[in-house]
């Protein structure tokens, strides 16, 4: 099962207060921002992203549940897809 992408970018906007747009004028978030989506897909988290993170203002975390997330969610609301796995 999917998450459907409506309740994702409602949380988010409700988070950032304003609408993050549509597909074809989407709103970028504020300097300071980082809307990340975890997912299996995405660059493995490493101590760098953390102290990146670290300095931002702000840090909203997609966490799908199931087999994830529609693609609408990586291609139009997160600014990034990042893995927790590891690498052997």
């Amino acid at each position: 099962m999917v998450l459907k992408p409506e309740p994702l970018f409602e949380a988010v906007e409700k988070l950032l207060g304003h609408s993050v747009g549509d597909a074809e004028n989407r709103v970028p978030p504020e300097t300071g921002t980082a809307i990340v989506l975890m997912s299996a897909a995405g660059r493995l988290f490493t101590q760098e992203t953390a102290r990146r993170y670290a300095n931002l203002d702000r840090l909203i975390l997609i966490c799908g549940r199931y087999e994830g997330v529609d693609e609408r969610v990586a291609e139009f609301l997160a600014t990034e897809e990042i893995s927790v796995g590891t690498t052997f």
